[in-house]
């Protein structure tokens, strides 16, 4: 028996990040290019962090890894802080479904 895993809150804020920021005809470019940085950054991730734990230990890992958080955020604020509203930025509930012709 399979019990359906509902997703947390940050990662359905995550999926729809590049439809807040990118335009209508970018969305698609930007989830493939996010998807692909994704497999290769936790494909070298887990190496590299396999790695330094067998040599190293943990607990300095956890530490790295609260400041790549930290700086994240930074990075994300700095690209995102001076970018104009585009006019494609209407709320969703009042746009026209979009057909095929």
């Amino acid at each position: 028996m399979h019990r359906r895993v509902r997703s947390p809150g940050t990662v359905r804020a995550l999926i729809t990040l590049s439809s807040d920021v990118f335009g209508r005809n970018e969305v698609a470019t930007a989830n493939g290019l996010t998807g692909m940085a994704a497999w290769l950054a936790s494909t070298m991730f887990a190496l590299v962090v396999g790695a330094l734990a067998d040599t190293i230990g943990f607990s300095p890992l956890f530490a790295v890894l609260a400041v790549f958080d930290l700086l994240g955020a930074l990075v994300i604020w700095t690209v995102l802080k001076n970018k104009p509203a585009d006019d494609d930025s209407t709320p969703l509930s009042s746009r026209k479904p979009v057909t095929q012709s």
